[in-house]
């Protein structure tokens, strides 16, 4: 099994507790859920995804922890190769397409964000990514217009930090012909 973040621990233990269950996965997004649920079902084996924000006490609950900024570098010099590619296809004259990150002020992602500006720099050269920060109070209507301004300067594909603004982010970018590269597709809330 497989579990996306719901309303977390309810779901979470209710399907874990299933007859004949033995291996659980859990995802980030349930990682304050899985010590207690993991806890209160010793028969079933947890496998946690990311990093447990708890001290890990339980003999059924491994974490795996993964090297978020080498992934982000890595996805950025994935979206570098991509931008070169599209430039050498179209073989038009002209300013090389950018990558843009969409990040707020209190977004947790600026690290991330950091590393993917990285590698796509590390690839590209300087100028290759528009950074835009949106300051507070943020809405549907300063994404979509801060989506429009990134496009006027160049960028074709934009990774968003927005936290619960990445939807809306993304619906901006669809609709200006942009694409979207993100880490969790499924949690961002995209369709």
């Amino acid at each position: 099994m497989l579990f996306r973040s719901d309303p977390a621990r309810d779901r979470l233990r209710k399907e874990a507790a299933v007859p004949g269950t033995r291996y659980v996965v859990v995802d980030p997004l349930f990682s304050v859920e899985a010590g207690s649920v993991a806890a209160e079902l010793p028969n079933v084996r947890f496998l946690l995804i990311g990093d447990a924000p708890f001290e890990n006490e339980s003999n059924n609950l491994t974490v795996l922890r993964f090297d978020r900024r080498n992934a982000f570098r890595l996805m950025g010099k994935a979206v570098a190769l991509e931008l070169s590619e599209r430039k050498n296809e179209s073989s038009q004259k002209g300013d090389q397409a950018k990558a843009g990150v969409l990040i707020t002020v209190d977004t947790a992602g600026s690290e991330d964000a950091a590393a993917f500006v990285e590698g796509v720099t590390a690839s590209l050269g300087t100028g290759s990514t528009i950074i835009r920060q949106l300051e507070p109070p943020v809405d549907k209507s300063s994404v979509e217009k801060a989506v429009q301004e990134m496009q006027s300067q160049g960028v074709t594909i934009v990774l968003p930090r927005l936290g619960e603004f990445n939807p809306a982010c993304m619906e901006a970018a669809e609709n200006a012909k942009m694409h979207i590269v993100t880490e969790d597709w499924y949690g961002s809330g995209a369709d």
